[in-house]
């Protein structure tokens, strides 16, 4: 029988997934799945190792933004057009998440979007009410998000808010920049080769990120994003940024969580230009069972296996939206905040050379919380304006300076 290799961090023996979750797929096509688990944490050094050595994985699952980089290696085949609506097409997915399955000035298809991951608010309704703000407005912008915040400090939470600010890989980057496109700024130009952070739109808006340090109390400072998660649920903090998937783990498993912090848990889109981000699945060129590889992409990706995805684990969010639809997701009261983050969120085009400049701006937003925390009262408006634009000078001269692909 042949046999072909699927690399994935989602679809995991950890995450609930039996051994018995491809035999469909085997009876099927005839066609045995050998199943490659990594860890997101070390996939991407792995996925850099099959790109140099033509070697490994078929298919595999793999972070939206990771694209830019692999196409670069000239290491994945493009979906044609025909094969993109045979996987369901542009309209069974989220704007941001599809189009940043493109890449470069042609506008290939590298990849088809798998499972979401989007940075909502997470807060407690009690310490709303008590600071009087309105759940349908309080986090609608930068501003108020802020106001909300000093309202909940000054009616007595003395730690109003919970953020990955340490140590939290990508997290940093996908926060400022919501606040960067929320108020109006953007990250780089449209052709990838100018950084567009230092800007006043996008200025203002990292300013307004990096602000929240007012109200971050020591003990919620230097924060990975797991402990962010264990501090909001054990009722530390009123509000907190965190994945959408965080709410189902807790409130539908209610595992070791007080009844009071779990009935008083709601949801909020992040302002009004949330980040979307998740995996997506493409197919090596190096592989030389492309039919069959296209046939597991729509095995993943059809709606009678994600009914049993949704029931193994869910805190799973399909990107498909038929799928999204029967998810346990859109069963809970704030399902309204998910819609409008699909509709109007955004996320990083993954093209040029993206994963090494947000790296570097992921060193320099965590530099500059680190600072923060040493001296409180450090100018926060020089601090932005000299740190971000030295990194964004540095970039365009070395990593943005060459010829686009």
């Amino acid at each position: 029988m042949k046999e072909i290799e699927f690399s994935t961090m989602n679809i995991t023996p950890s995450a609930g997934i039996g051994d018995t979750f491809f035999d469909a797929f085997t009876a099927r096509h005839q066609v045995k799945v050998k199943p490659f688990y990594m860890d997101w944490g070390e996939a991407w050094n792995q996925l850099v190792r099959f790109a140099l050595n033509s070697r490994g994985a078929d298919v595999s699952e793999v972070g939206t933004t990771w694209l830019g980089g692999l196409h670069a290696m000239d290491a994945l085949r493009p979906f044609t057009p025909g094969e993109t609506t045979l996987l369901g097409g542009e309209q069974c997915y989220p704007p941001a998440i599809w189009q940043a399955c493109h890449i470069g000035r042609n506008n290939l298809m590298l990849a088809i979007p798998l499972v979401l991951d989007m940075r909502m608010v997470l807060y407690r309704r009690d310490w709303l009410q008590k600071a009087g703000a309105d759940e349908a407005t309080a986090f609608a912008d930068p501003g108020q998000f802020s106001e909300t915040l000093k309202q909940i400090k000054v009616v007595g939470h003395p730690a109003p808010l919970g953020l990955a600010t340490s140590q939290s890989d990508t997290r940093p980057i996908h926060d400022a920049a919501c606040w960067v496109w929320s108020a109006g700024g953007e990250l780089r130009s449209d052709d990838e080769h100018r950084m567009m952070l230092m800007e006043s739109q996008g200025r203002a808006g990292m300013q307004a990120y990096f602000g929240l340090n007012e109200f971050l109390s020591p003990e919620m400072q230097a924060l990975t994003e797991s402990e962010v998660f264990n501090a909001f649920f054990a009722g530390k903090t009123a509000v907190a940024i965190l994945p959408e998937r965080t709410y189902l783990e807790v409130v539908l498993n209610r595992s070791n969580v007080s009844a009071k912090v779990v009935d008083n848990v709601g949801m909020a889109m992040l302002m009004q230009a949330p980040y979307i981000g998740g995996s997506a699945l493409a197919i090596w060129r190096y592989s030389s069972d492309y039919q069959d590889s296209l046939k597991l992409i729509q095995y993943l990706t059809d709606m009678e296996i994600w009914q049993v995805l949704n029931k193994q684990h869910l805190p799973y969010t399909p990107a498909h939206l038929d799928a999204l639809k029967q998810a346990p997701l859109a069963s809970i009261p704030f399902y309204p905040a998910v819609q409008k983050t699909i509709r109007d969120g955004r996320s990083f085009h993954s093209g040029y050379r993206w994963s090494r400049v947000e790296a570097r701006l992921v060193a320099v937003i965590e530099q500059m919380w680190g600072d923060l925390r040493a001296n409180p009262e450090l100018n926060i408006e020089r601090e932005v304006g000299q740190r971000f634009s030295s990194v964004c000078n540095r970039l365009e001269q070395t990593i943005l300076a060459s010829s686009s692909f």
